[in-house]
């Protein structure tokens, strides 16, 4: 009888255990299969990265490297120390003028209120940039773990953005260069990318083309030992308040050139950013679309009616140049940039000389650079005019 008791308890307590061990076997395997509740944020989330390298500001004006470069080897030297002592003096002046502001803090505040949001509305996490490694294997091999460590964190798709900025070229443009690229950190592809030079000013009719922070090239077309007198004299006037603006200005171009290029919103100054690049890449039709964009979300602006002029007249249009500068200045008479360029396309004519002329003297007068080139074009018309 008590054999048979101590039996049926063993039994009993036997059973409970089997039956906890089972319960337990199903949780795991149950949890093992089900995979975890993804929420939107979790399936797609989205990063962005800055790096401004050099972290000052550029300072590239001098030409004479660039120009002895066509003399050889020997004179490249020699004019590589000319222009780095040049240029040096010209940084000099420019920190002095700027004392204690940053002006890296001005892009990385406008980039960063526009890269916290991706196209879709989601929020963009800001992650560190991508290391600068030269060696193509040791790159790959450092993007590798670092997608790997972003889809740890959840992040499907990256943004980084890589700026430089400064005053670049003879002329002294002040100018940025920023470049996007979307990637896909499941697959390492890079989904998007795309470069923009931003100006602070817009175009002049009369004023250079291509990329002025490309200074390697020899320049043959059009040498020169001295960089303009207004280079940078015209950023440091009235306690660099023009060189203060037009950093400002850059750090919103570049802001807004992202809005329109990566996150496809309509921006009017985006439109404008891009028209211009395309103006100075020389793809004109590409440059007139975007400008018509910006000039329908802001037909008052007069940067936005020059540029799209100065393309007009790239476009074989002068006459429908000449036209919508004259329709601007009905608008804004005293509007300096817009004389001096209809004074350039006037000059053109020697029957409008003195028209030319008095145009210039205006826009001079209201603060506009005396620009060799206008000077030389109307004293030709003016010689052709008396020559008659």
């Amino acid at each position: 009888m008590a054999i048979t008791i101590a039996c049926r308890k063993f039994n009993s307590a036997f059973l409970s255990y089997c039956l906890v061990f089972a319960v337990f076997v199903l949780l795991v395997t149950g949890c093992a299969s089900t995979p975890p509740i993804q929420t939107k944020e979790t399936e797609s989330r989205q990063a962005w990265s800055l790096r401004i390298m050099p972290e000052e500001m550029v300072v590239a004006v001098s030409p004479v490297r660039q120009t002895m470069q066509i003399a050889g080897s020997f004179a490249t030297v020699v004019g590589a120390a000319i222009t780095a002592a040049q240029d040096a003096q010209n940084r000099n002046r420019i920190e002095a003028a700027l004392g204690s502001l940053n002006a890296s803090d001005l892009f990385r505040e406008a980039i960063g209120k526009e890269m916290t949001t991706g196209r879709d509305g989601s929020n963009r996490i800001m992650v560190p940039p991508p290391q600068d490694i030269r060696n193509p294997q040791e790159r790959r091999e450092a993007d590798r773990k670092r997608f790997s460590a972003l889809r740890k964190q959840g992040i499907t798709e990256v943004v980084d953005v890589t700026l430089k900025y400064g005053l670049f070229g003879p002329e002294g443009e002040l100018l940025a260069v920023v470049q996007a690229s979307r990637i896909d950190t499941r697959s390492g592809r890079t989904r998007f990318r795309e470069k923009w030079m931003v100006w602070a000013e817009p175009p002049n009719a009369f004023g250079p083309q291509g990329d002025p922070t490309r200074r390697m090239t020899p320049n043959i077309t059009a040498p020169r030992l001295a960089a303009a007198s207004y280079a940078v004299d015209r950023w440091l006037v009235s306690n660099a308040e023009p060189l203060r603006q037009g950093l400002l200005r850059l750090a919103n171009g570049a802001a807004d050139a992202l809005s329109v290029g990566v996150n496809e919103k309509d921006i009017p100054n985006g439109w404008y950013i891009l028209g211009v690049d395309a103006l100075r890449r020389k793809h004109y039709q590409d440059a007139r679309d975007f400008l018509e964009k910006a000039i329908q979300g802001s037909p008052d602006n007069t940067d936005y009616q020059l540029a799209y002029a100065v393309t007009l007249d790239r476009l074989k249009q002068r006459d429908a140049a000449v036209a919508t500068v004259e329709q601007a200045l009905k608008n804004h008479p005293d509007q300096p940039r817009l004389l001096v360029n209809l004074a350039w396309w006037l000059a053109s004519d020697e029957r409008r000389a003195a028209e030319a002329e008095t145009l210039f003297r205006r826009a001079i007068e209201l603060g506009a650079p005396e620009y060799s080139a206008v000077r030389k074009a109307i004293q030709k018309a003016q010689k052709a005019a008396r020559n008659r």
